[in-house]
């Protein structure tokens, strides 16, 4: 066998990963929870950026960015609460990456939790209603 022929073969065989080692491009198999996860998270981002009519190409690819990098780092928060050994510091990396990949999308602002007003119909008025209705039987 010649010296050309040797380097032919030699690129033509097929690359694989070392027994037990994952490939990121195998990372979130489309059948898994995670994939399922990650396509709520783009239909969520969507949603919330006034539907795939509204969006560009480069705006769509963020989408998926975020939501990938926000479905990598719930995996490893699940890891680490499951008591295997993931570092902390690869949990902080991701989420601060899902986080940034997030503010990217310049998501609309919501206030969650300012819902003490009396006119409000908000997921704490029902339970205001409650210690008011409580409040009002202690005092008569």
């Amino acid at each position: 066998m010649s010296a050309e022929a040797a380097a032919i073969d030699a690129r033509s065989s097929p690359v694989t990963a070392p027994k037990g080692v994952r490939l990121s491009a195998c990372l979130i198999d489309r059948r898994t929870r995670a994939w399922k996860r990650r396509c709520e998270l783009v239909d969520t981002f969507t949603a919330a950026l006034g539907g795939a009519g509204a969006l560009d190409a480069v705006l769509s690819s963020r989408i998926e960015d975020a939501a990938e990098m926000r479905t990598i780092a719930e995996l490893s928060r699940a890891r680490f609460l499951a008591g295997e050994n993931v570092p902390l510091e690869e949990i902080t990396r991701l989420e601060n990456s899902a986080r940034r990949a997030e503010h990217l999308l310049s998501l609309p602002k919501r206030v969650v939790g300012h819902d003490t007003g009396p006119d409000t119909d908000g997921p704490g008025s029902r339970i205001l209603a409650l210690l008011r209705r409580e409040r009002g039987a202690h005092e008569a």
